[in-house]
């Protein structure tokens, strides 16, 4: 028996990877399975075909059945196992039961395995071949994985929901494995025929490695390169940035949010055993925290291996992120990791489609429908629901919610909602689980945590005792009600007082702000005071250094470029006090002394042109500047000043108008994102592209009917768009 074990070993590996893509269901039903229950499953699809007038040719099975019952008994002599077979038998019947329903699908794997049975040599009259030469037994273990291989690949395409729809996609890049199975099987038989030694049985397990090494890297490179064609027609939101923007308000404490994890409701969702607590509603008021939450929730789920999550962050007026079409489109494209065995089928059908990006909602949904056809649990998030408009907001819940419902058994989607009790939203939902988030008073908890050790900051800076430090924490939290950013915003302006008069004028019971825009506004007055209020500032108090570095960033209500605008077009510049300018020989910057700053203003370059400037665009590092004017367009190096080029327009102007100003001008990357491209806008209603490297002119495009004011260039560099007062891009 000892002698028998480096064997089994080879068995043993190859019915271990087998397993791995078994539900428990599957493992027993497989294990138990006979060549007679093989038997009966063809009776029976044949006593149905008759009866339907709808007769196949099953025995083309017959060649494959044979072989491997004689393969079965020479295995048994030697492993002393009957086990191992039973995982080839089960694999049949499934496969065959699942086949009859559609004829396409029953002939082709029919054809198959009659392909199989003729690669297969009958082994019993090579016993004792196998009996006196022991290393004749790896080619044994090598069939074994072999037609363990073909099943494992052959289950996956057949034990989808959608497996007749996928059916030509998936077995089309079947074949090709397929192929390289048959080759192998015929090399194995080849091999015993022969007689081979060890060495040459050596010799060819090491040459079908490496082949298999060459054809999977081809494999991989072409699956990404149909990853990319299908991210590309879908053009999603960066919900990866959206993630990576939202976690980084809880990277600094690491512990934040762990408690959730501790919520009965929560460990009933993670849990894809517990059919009934496939939804989950994390609801909450503005400023609450929950998409700082969900980011926390979904980097401990990838912790935990748990990386079939897909999630979406809705954000209001965002068109890539405000609409059900939206949603379906970020998370489509997270699935072809999750489940790449549906992209073949995806991207056939985003070649079909006519559209440059794919936007119908039909589409969408057919795609997303087989795209969560994986067979294991799946855990979907979509976080800010309410940021949607009410229309959206029906559609979405209309599509989601039957999801949860499968018509054969549980599904395999588990979904969390994350958004205000609003609306339509809160009628829906109004019998699932949820969470109350600032209701709980763990979440209390969190905040009077971080209010602590925030407090720490403001306490040494403005000499506080304990006992002011505990009062001003419990106004704080008082007020909060289960807003963290209510909690951190006050803090932040608390801090940024020059004076202890002035923090405790802002701490005042009678002057406290109540509720998240009352902070705004006292946050929005210290930051844009009247002109009639321009005055100096006390002089600090303490000189403590502080460090600007916060553990939460607002990233809920920034302020837009329109609104720092409107506040700055108040302004009158004559009566801003000197305090408030940073001054230079012919310039000076405006900024409020008060407000802590992260950024000292002073004049690095002074660049001159003959005319007046039109267009000035740094590259993305910052490293260059492109300065326009009439007719040309000079690059500087930053650092040094130095002057690097002058690009010309080619023709220059002529006639009575010989001015022809570049109302814009701006870097284009190359794939790798080096600068590779100028472009300049002019007044001619032209747009040029230079060679950055070689400084030649290489397109000139036309087709504005008036000043070109606006270019950009795509990511990629592939693509350039241009905006003219013509009203037309």
């Amino acid at each position: 028996m000892a002698n028998n074990e480096p064997d089994k070993t080879i068995f043993e590996e190859s019915r271990s990877r087998f397993l791995i893509g078994l539900t428990n269901s599957e493992k027993n039903d497989f294990k138990f399975t006979t060549l007679q229950g093989v038997h009966d499953a063809i009776d029976k699809i044949q006593d149905e075909h008759g009866s339907q007038r709808k007769m196949r040719n099953m025995t083309r099975i017959r060649g494959f059945i044979e072989a491997m019952e004689q393969y079965g008994t020479v295995i048994e002599v030697f492993l002393n196992v009957s086990d191992f077979i039973a995982f080839i038998w089960g694999p049949v019947k499934f496969l065959l039961l699942v086949a009859k329903t559609w004829a396409e699908s029953l002939d082709t794997l029919l054809d198959a395995y009659e392909q199989l049975g003729e690669a297969i040599p009958l082994l019993c009259q090579y016993e004792s071949l196998f009996t006196n030469n022991k290393h004749m037994r790896r080619l044994l273990g090598c069939i074994y994985a072999d037609i363990l291989e073909f099943h494992r690949r052959a289950l996956v395409i057949f034990k989808r929901k959608a497996w007749k729809q996928l059916f030509h996609s998936t077995w089309k890049d079947f074949n090709a494995h397929f192929r390289r199975l048959l080759d192998s099987l015929r090399n194995n038989a080849a091999l015993i025929g022969q007689q081979a030694t060890l060495v040459e049985i050596k010799e060819n397990q090491r040459a079908r490695k490496e082949q298999e090494k060459h054809i999977l890297d081809t494999e991989r490179g072409e699956l990404q390169r149909q990853a990319l064609s299908v991210i590309s027609k879908l053009s999603p939101a960066d919900y990866e940035l959206d993630y990576d923007n939202a976690s980084v308000n809880w990277m600094k404490g690491q512990s934040f949010g762990l408690w959730l994890l501790e919520n009965t409701k929560v460990k009933a969702w993670l849990d894809p055993t517990d059919a009934n607590a496939n939804l989950l509603w994390l609801k909450g008021i503005p400023g609450a925290g929950k998409t700082i939450l969900t980011s926390r929730l979904i980097a401990v789920m990838r912790e935990m291996d748990r990386h079939d999550v897909v999630f979406f962050y809705c954000k209001d007026e965002d068109k890539l992120r405000n609409s059900l079409a939206a949603i379906l489109k970020g998370l489509i494209s997270q699935l072809l990791t999750i489940n790449p065995g549906v992209l073949s089928y995806l991207y056939d059908e985003c070649a079909k489609s006519r559209e440059v990006t794919i936007e119908s909602l039909t589409a969408l949904k057919l795609l997303i429908t087989i795209a969560v056809d994986c067979g294991e649990p799946l855990w979907l998030i979509v976080d800010g629901l309410d940021e949607c408009e009410q229309k959206e907001t029906r559609k979405i819940l209309t599509w989601m919610l039957p999801l949860l419902k499968s018509g054969d058994g549980p599904s395999n989607l588990r979904l969390l909602i994350v958004s205000r009790d609003e609306g339509d939203i809160g009628a829906r939902l109004s019998k699932a689980p949820g969470i109350t988030l600032h209701n709980l008073e763990a979440h209390s908890n969190e905040i009077r945590v971080y209010t602590s050790r925030k407090l720490m900051k403001i306490q040494k800076k403005f000499q506080l005792s304990k006992e002011e430090a505990k009062e001003l924490g419990d106004r704080i939290n008082s007020g909060a009600k289960g807003m963290f950013l209510f909690a951190r915003l006050m803090l932040k302006h608390l801090k940024c007082q020059t004076s202890l008069t002035e923090l405790r004028a802002e701490v005042n019971p009678s002057q406290f702000p109540d509720g998240l825009d009352q902070v705004y506004e006292r946050i929005e007055d210290t930051t844009f005071p009247a002109p009639n209020t321009l005055v100096s500032p006390e002089p600090t108090e303490s000189t403590a250094q502080d460090s600007t570095d916060d553990d939460f960033e607002d990233t809920s209500r920034p302020n837009t470029v329109k609104d720092i605008s409107n506040k700055l077009g108040e302004l009158d510049l004559s009566t801003v006090p000197t305090q408030f300018k940073t001054i230079g020989d012919d310039w000076f910057a405006i900024s409020n002394p008060t407000i802590e700053q992260s950024v000292a203003v002073e004049l690095l370059h002074t660049f001159s042109e003959d005319g007046a400037i039109c267009s000035a665009n740094f590259c993305h590092d910052a490293t260059m500047v492109a300065l326009s004017s009439n007719e040309v367009v000079n690059i500087f190096d930053v650092t040094s000043g130095t002057h690097l080029c002058c690009l010309s327009l080619e023709p220059p102007a002529t006639g009575e108008n010989t001015k022809n100003y570049i109302r814009s001008v701006a870097f284009g990357p190359d794939a790798t994102g080096l600068i590779a491209l100028i472009a300049a806008g002019s007044e001619d209603r032209l747009l040029r592209v230079w060679n950055f490297n070689s400084k030649m002119l290489i397109h000139t495009l036309a087709g504005h009917d008036n000043v070109i004011y606006s270019i950009g260039f795509a990511n990629s560099g592939l693509i350039i768009a241009s905006a003219s007062s013509d009203e037309t891009q």
